[in-house]
């Protein structure tokens, strides 16, 4: 038995504001984690539909580069997140990573088939 008494109040969480501000936390890195990549990868893909052959390749190489800087950037931003306990966070970055991963192998794919070295 403990000899401190309980306080019922200690043991309850009434304030919702860190829940509020963690959903609106979670939602802005979202927005911005998936806004900002397919902003520019769809002003890329647009690009291409009225572009020749070599302009079509740059750009497909260019999407492919811009993915591989994003994943790079999102595994440092996951650790980062991992040493400061921010597991929810955490959790949505690795399941952004497995996106970008599988965007960036069929950008990858794109690239070399269809504007591959002939």
């Amino acid at each position: 038995m403990s000899d401190k008494p309980t306080n019922s109040s200690e043991n309850k969480n009434t304030d919702s504001k860190p829940v509020q501000e963690e959903k609106t936390n979670l939602i802005s890195h979202l927005a911005i984690r998936l806004g900002i990549p397919f902003f520019i990868i769809f002003l890329i893909a647009v690009s291409m539909t009225d572009a020749r052959d070599e302009k079509a390749i740059f750009l497909a190489w260019t999407t492919t580069v811009f993915l591989l800087l994003l994943l790079i950037f999102l595994a440092r931003e996951t650790s980062r997140f991992t040493n400061k306990k921010q597991t929810l966070l955490k959790n949505v970055n690795i399941f952004l990573l497995l996106l970008y991963i599988f965007l960036f192998v069929i950008s990858g794919l794109f690239a070399l088939f269809i504007g591959g070295y002939n």
